[in-house]
Parts: structure tokens; C-alpha cells; sequence
């Protein structure tokens, strides 16, 4: 997998600058930009990827029960995507609401 990377990385970063710096790719791909450069990328050169059922989990504070079973057998990943937001109580919050226990990535970026 090595040898892939090499081969993808510079065109992968070329993709992204490219992208970034276009306003309306920018104005329509938003925070997801450099996964669209990466995609396009691997694309280019003919980069195959295998495909894993329950790869990775993208849980959050209103996770299901059945999304979040057998989770350290199932997953290989955690995406660490969505806000973990809850009351003192441990009743979740509402999407988007800020808890007194709080862990979401997007209160530490500018």
C-alpha cells in the first residue's frame, strides 16, 4: 500500500490545491474538499480500493443501539465526525445543542 500511496499523494495534493483555491468548488465541496481531491485522484491513476462491510463507525451522542452493538468486533476505525453531546443526567442532546459533558472536534477549530 505504500507504493500506492507514492503514487497518489502528489496528485492527491495537487487535486486539493486545485479545488481549494477554485471558489466554486470551494463554495460547493466545503470542508469535505480534500476527500473529493483524494477520490479524483486515486481515480486518475486507476487506484482500487476493497471495500469492507462496517469499516469504520461514525458514532454520536444519538447513536442507536444496534449501530453501537458488538462495536469493538465490528469496527476497524472510528470517524471521529459527529458531536457527543450530553446532560448531567447522560440523556443526549438534541443535534447541534451543546451539553454540560461535551466532546465534539469543532469547538477546538477556527
Amino acid at each position: 500500500h505504500k507504493r500506492d500511496l507514492e503514487r497518489v499523494a502528489p496528485i492527491w495534493h495537487e487535486k486539493a490545491i486545485a479545488l481549494k483555491t477554485d471558489p466554486e468548488a470551494e463554495n460547493k465541496l466545503g470542508w469535505v474538499i480534500e476527500m473529493w481531491g483524494y477520490a479524483i485522484a486515486s481515480a486518475s491513476i486507476g487506484l482500487e480500493h476493497q471495500l469492507f462491510a462496517d469499516f469504520q463507525v461514525e458514532p454520536g451522542a444519538l447513536s442507536t443501539k444496534q449501530q453501537l452493538d458488538r462495536f469493538h468486533e465490528r469496527y476497524w476505525i472510528l470517524h471521529y465526525t459527529y458531536q457527543f453531546e450530553y446532560y448531567l443526567d447522560g440523556t443526549p442532546c438534541k443535534p447541534w445543542t451543546i451539553g454540560e459533558y461535551s466532546l465534539d472536534k469543532r469547538h477546538f477549530s477556527g
